[in-house]
């Protein structure tokens, strides 16, 4: 049935039976063009709680209330990530002065430190990224990445890392890290990224998701070989000893993937185990 919708439902009007009635499923809207989405991040909002949830502390806010969206959607096709379907493939990028606007804005706020805890999107490392035949709304590949990086990708860092060092410049801003995911296989592509994010975008903790260590269970999840995680992850460790800075990473991990068994679950719970030793 998913291969189905994958297959029809950026064309097509699509009608699933279910319980004696039908389900109506629309051909998704344009994307926004980035135009369109400065125009949306440059409406009024509060960036504050809603009162009616008032004087209770809504974590889910503390999480986000300094962080920065650069982009939409997702090209990885992740057969578990979901925001590659609600946001499509095709990578919209916040323009550079509308998010520095919106840091001005940001820096109006009480609550704000001087520190940016996120510049990012659904994979952090997408921003400004793009399909050189244009055809990434149209195109039935599921993902863009795996099993091998497309041929028609762009996938040049050179705008994100452009945006992190403006939104570092700044005034008020004192600090800027990355929060969202970052995706090995491209960063892999561009030392100088990685170097950067030991140098300047990390608080000291970087976040990462292999997903799994079993090449069985990962090859299930579309995902690049561990191989990946293990090169960045010693990239990122080397380039922050030379910049005179001891940081680690924290891998994120799925659990119960359709596909796995008992010896792969055991097999990554023996190498988290030893991350925690050392």
């Amino acid at each position: 049935m998913y291969k189905q919708f994958y297959e029809n439902y950026r064309n097509k009007t699509l009608y699933i039976p279910f319980a004696g009635r039908v389900l109506r499923h629309n051909i998704p809207s344009n994307f926004l063009t980035t135009n369109q989405m400065d125009e949306v991040f440059h409406l009024p909002f509060e960036r504050e709680i809603h009162p009616s949830y008032l004087p209770n502390n809504i974590k889910s806010f503390q999480q986000i209330k300094n962080s920065i969206t650069s982009h939409r959607g997702c090209f990885g096709g992740c057969n578990f990530f979901a925001i590659g379907l609600h946001q499509g493939k095709t990578i919209r990028s916040h323009g550079k002065g509308s998010i520095k606007n919106e840091i001005k804005t940001l820096a109006e706020k009480k609550y704000f430190k001087g520190t940016i805890s996120d510049v990012g999107g659904p994979t952090a490392n997408m921003y400004g990224m793009y399909c050189k035949i244009d055809i990434s709304d149209k195109c039935k590949r599921n993902s863009c990445l795996y099993p091998k990086i497309c041929k028609y990708l762009e996938y040049s860092h050179t705008e994100y890392k452009a945006l992190l060092w403006e939104v570092f410049q700044s005034q008020n801003v004192k600090n800027v890290f990355i929060g969202s995911g970052i995706r090995f296989d491209l960063a892999l592509k561009d030392r100088e990224f990685i170097k950067q994010v030991a140098e300047n975008q990390t608080s000291g903790l970087l976040k990462l998701a292999p997903e799994h260590i079993s090449e069985e269970v990962l090859e299930k999840m579309n995902k690049p070989s561990f191989s990946y995680y293990r090169n960045f992850v010693d990239l990122f460790i080397e380039f922050s000893k030379k910049a005179g800075k001891k940081q680690f990473t924290v891998p994120y991990v799925i659990v119960g993937h359709p596909g796995e068994e008992l010896k792969h679950t055991i097999e990554m719970a023996f190498f988290l185990k030893k991350i925690i030793l050392n």
